[in-house]
Formats: C-alpha cells, structure tokens, sequence
C-alpha cells in the first residue's frame, strides 16, 4: 500500500503532462493547417489574379482562342475593319453557336455564288429571301420571282450547278427562318468576308470554329484590335 501511494502521485502527474502535451500537439497541428489553407487559398486568388492580367498578352491567350492566333490567316485579317466589325456583330456572334452556320458558310457552292457580284445584291431581295428559306425553284413561272430575275439581272448565275446545289441546302433553309442570319445574310460586310479567301480558309478551321462555338469571338476581338 505504501508502495501504490508513493507511486500514485507520479503516475498522475506523468498523465497529467501526457494530456497537456496532447493538447498542445492538436492545437499546433490545426493552426498549421489553417496557415497552409491560407496560403493556398492566397496562391489560387493570385493565380486567379495573374490570368485575368495575363489574357492581355496574346502569349497567355486562353487555351480555346490561342490555337486561332497562331494561325497566318488570323494574323493577316486582323487588322481589316470587316473582320472586326463581323467579330462584334451581335447576330453573328448567337449564330456562330449554331453548327448549321458552318455548314453554310463552308459550303462550296455557297463561296462560289459570292463571286459573281449580282448575288449579294439578290441577297437583299425579301424574294429572294422567301425563295431561298422554301427551297423553292427560282426558274419558275411566279411574278415575283420573274420580276426578281428581270430586276436583278442574275440569269448568270441562276443557272450553275454551285446554284441548283445551294437551293437543296437544308441547313441554308432552316437559317432563312432565322431572323438573325438573315439580317446577317443581307449585309454587305457579311459579303464582303465571304468573299474573302482569307476569311474563307480561316473559317473552315476547327479551332476558329470551336472558338466562336465556345462564344470567344470577344477574345478574338481584342487580340485582333492589339498592336
């Protein structure tokens, strides 16, 4: 008994000191833990930060628009105004996520007809327009269109094969009923670009076409406007 009492007292005291110690170590550990979330929660804000200040140089150019700004035909049209000014065309801008867009625009016979200069002013034509979105047969004997033939004058075209194909074009009909592109369709700065072949080459690429699918015209934009 006397034994158990002399030890008593150094038992308790040594567990006394192993809790304390316990105490310390957990409190140390989640103050370190909380100095290290910090600073990784410092180090994602700065890289936050620094790709927000990074996107002004062409070099740091977000991954879906930097494959674009490699290329020859983007740095030559950067600088001409139509390029630019089809870049922030609202309408375009919705369009360009619509894939039937490209399947126009990349179309053969489609580039082929704005060579002859009567078939962007056609474009204009709300006959036209309504002809084009029904698929319907411009050699026909209707009255309008035989004054749209006689007016406009596009008997030499009409007759192409690049024409006949445009006519059976489902995704130009379907955008025919699309307010937007038809908008689009009938400006002069859309014309101007498809007959751009430039234009025309960049256009059939993938990455510019994943880009503006992506809505990062605005990203083009700035880069197509930097020194």
């Amino acid at each position: 008994m006397t034994t158990l009492r002399k030890l008593r007292f150094p038992i308790l005291i040594g567990a006394g000191l192993i809790a304390a110690a316990g105490l310390v170590y957990i409190s140390t550990t989640r103050v370190n833990s909380d100095k290290t979330q910090g600073a990784i929660g410092k180090r994602d804000v700065y890289r936050d930060g620094q790709t927000t200040a990074d996107v002004e140089r062409a070099g740091n150019a977000p991954v879906a628009i930097k494959a674009v700004l490699e290329t020859g035909e983007f740095k030559a049209l950067a600088k001409d105004p139509a390029f630019q000014e089809l870049l922030k065309d609202r309408a375009f801008n919705e369009l360009a996520a619509n894939q039937m867009l490209w399947r126009v625009m990349t179309d053969p016979a489609f580039l082929e007809l704005y060579r002859f200069s009567a078939f962007a002013d056609l474009a204009q034509s709300t006959h036209f327009q309504a002809a084009l979105a029904a698929g319907q047969d411009l050699k026909a004997q209707d009255l309008q269109i035989q004054e749209l033939r006689a007016n406009l004058r596009f008997e030499s075209f009409v007759k192409t094969d690049a024409f006949q194909s445009l006519m059976h074009n489902i995704a130009l009909q379907q955008l025919m009923h699309n307010q937007q592109f038809m908008n689009m369709f009938a400006s002069g700065m859309f014309a101007r670009m498809m007959r751009n072949d430039l234009f025309n080459r960049l256009a059939s690429q993938q990455s510019f076409q994943a880009a503006l699918m992506s809505r990062n015209a605005a990203g083009l934009l700035h880069y197509a406007r930097m020194d």
